[in-house]
């Protein structure tokens, strides 16, 4: 998809042999408009779409009858040819990849992984449901469900991990979420400056808290939608908090009020003795093969996902060999600067023989993942994810 101009469009290319196949303009005027190209078996589709000044692309598998792969509605961002080049030429481009039996990029709503500390989810009905904004502000707000839904939105892609996740584990797991930053309505609400903290509260008693910094920062937003569809009740509906870097103990769901306060402030778990940052560590796991299991062939595909809050992550890296050496993993560009990466090696076993496979991150600043064992409590697990497996 591209614009130019004022005006845009959308281009649909062979990857594997980099030649364009179709190409169709968008017309400019406001409003709803829509191109279409098609591939010449006529087989799949590309939509470039402009809706309000918004817009996107869409790839269709008309055969399958739903999308492969849907750009991020990023407004009226422009990329520059560095920015181009690094998101959508520079990675290996690789046709097998999707098939992999690794977790889908996008978990669905579903399967997106539950804790809970109430065994009965609160059921809010919307039209009855206020959020109160209190405590150090110079004014007192109270939203309805349709005054938040009527503020600025933005959407982002974004993986969400459980403190209590285990290396290797799956409490983590990724969505596309819509909401409005915390700070639209702080402004209204006039922070005053003795503020410390920002705590937030839930239906059922849960709270926890952030500094007014967090808080105010654009990435920090009050959720209400999730992969297109209004947020389920066993992820918060109405609305939950969606910080960045941290776990998601710090994403209070059910939110029902905002307070201003100027102390630092002791939420659910930090008193149980977990920790109060909770920031997320640097992790990495093997979905594919399974640990154990007995494998042929000439090419091995091992595969997984890595992780690292808002740090990103910049390389994986497997050992065959115990951990004596590591190669470079393939990795597939992130949906956002929030989100897991999904990487694949593919290693030619040397011969038959039993074999422990381990796996390794590295931050977007470079920092390679712990190898240090640690358990959950209280700051969150570390250590090297591996499995044993044999080749026949």
């Amino acid at each position: 998809g591209y614009g130019r101009g004022g005006g845009g469009g959308v281009v649909m290319w062979d990857v594997a042999r980099r030649v364009r196949l179709a190409q169709e303009p968008l017309g400019v005027e406001e409003g709803d408009v829509r191109s279409v190209a098609f591939s010449p078996d006529g087989k799949s589709l590309a939509t470039g779409y402009s809706v309000s000044g918004r817009g996107g692309v869409v790839v269709w598998d008309m055969d399958l009858e739903s999308w492969m792969h849907r750009a991020a509605r990023i407004g009226n961002r422009n990329f520059t040819w560095d920015e181009w080049r690094r998101y959508f030429l520079d990675q290996p481009y690789d046709p097998t990849f999707p098939a992999l039996p690794i977790p889908p990029e996008i978990t669905s709503n579903d399967e997106f992984y539950v804790v809970n500390e109430d065994l009965i989810q609160p059921d809010i009905d919307p039209a009855d449901w206020r959020l109160s904004v209190g405590g150090l502000v110079d004014h007192p707000l109270t939203l309805t469900y349709e005054d938040l839904k009527s503020l600025p939105m933005v959407e982002r892609y974004q993986t969400l991990e459980c403190i209590s996740n285990q290396i290797g584990a799956h409490l983590m797991s990724n969505a596309l979420w819509t909401g409005v930053p915390v700070a639209v309505i702080l402004d209204r609400a006039g922070v005053r400056s003795d503020a410390v903290e920002v705590a937030f509260g839930s239906a059922g008693g849960y709270s926890d808290s952030m500094s007014v910094a967090k808080a105010m920062d654009q990435t920090t937003l009050i959720a209400f939608g999730m992969n297109d569809f209004v947020l389920p009740r066993a992820h918060g509906f109405p609305a939950r908090v969606l910080g960045v870097g941290t776990y998601g103990m710090k994403n209070p769901k059910w939110l029902t009020n905002i307070e201003v306060v100027d102390r630092p402030y002791q939420g659910f778990w930090e008193q149980r003795g977990w920790s109060k940052p909770a920031l997320v560590k640097t992790t990495s796991r093997i979905d594919t093969p399974e640990a154990g299991e007995t494998l042929s062939g000439d090419i091995v595909p091992i595969a997984g996902v890595a992780f690292a809050g808002d740090e990103g992550i910049s390389r994986v890296e497997v050992s065959t060999d115990g951990r004596r050496t590591w190669s470079p993993a393939l990795l597939k560009t992130a949906l956002s600067a929030y989100t897991w990466r999904l990487w694949l090696y593919r290693w030619t076993p040397p011969g038959p023989g039993q074999y422990s496979i381990f796996v390794r991150a590295y931050d977007g600043t470079g920092a390679v993942q712990t190898r240090v064992e640690e358990p959950p409590f209280p700051t969150g697990a570390s250590g090297i994810d591996g499995i044993t497996i044999t080749v026949a």
